[in-house]
C-alpha cells in the first residue's frame, strides 16, 4: 500500500516543474501517512503506549529518536524502489483523492477517537 502511495506521489511531484526534490518530499509524505495510520491503529486497538515521564516535552524528546530511525528506514526502503518505478502521469484530481483517503480521513477519525 505504501509503495503504491509512494509511486503515485512521486510521479505527481516529478511531473511538476517547481518541486525541488520530489523523491524526499514523497518519502516524507509517505512517512507522515504511516505515522497517522500507526497512531490510528493504536487508538482503534486501545493500545496504551507507555510514557517515559509525566512531562509532555520529555516524552516528545524521548520518542523523537524512534521517529528518526523509522524515517531513515522508510527512506532507505523507498529510495531503492525509486529506481524501479515506472513514471506515470497522475492528475491533480487523482493526487487529491489519494491524499484525502490516505491522510485526511484517517486524521479526522484519529481526532475523533482522541476526543473520547
Amino acid at each position: 500500500m505504501y509503495t503504491f502511495l509512494y509511486r503515485k506521489i512521486y510521479s505527481f511531484l516529478k511531473s511538476r516543474k517547481k518541486v525541488y526534490d520530489a523523491e524526499f518530499n514523497s518519502i516524507g509524505l509517505v512517512f507522515f501517512i504511516q505515522l497517522i495510520h500507526v497512531f490510528l491503529l493504536t487508538k482503534i486497538i486501545g493500545l496504551n503506549i507507555p510514557s517515559f515521564s509525566n512531562d509532555y516535552m520529555t516524552n516528545k524528546l524521548l520518542f523523537m529518536p524512534f521517529g528518526v530511525v523509522w524515517l531513515y528506514l522508510v527512506f532507505l526502503y523507498l529510495k531503492r524502489k525509486t529506481k524501479k518505478i515506472t513514471f506515470e502521469d497522475v492528475s491533480l484530481k487523482h493526487f487529491v483523492l489519494i491524499l484525502v483517503f490516505s491522510l485526511v480521513l484517517p486524521l479526522i477519525v484519529l481526532i475523533e477517537f482522541s476526543k473520547k
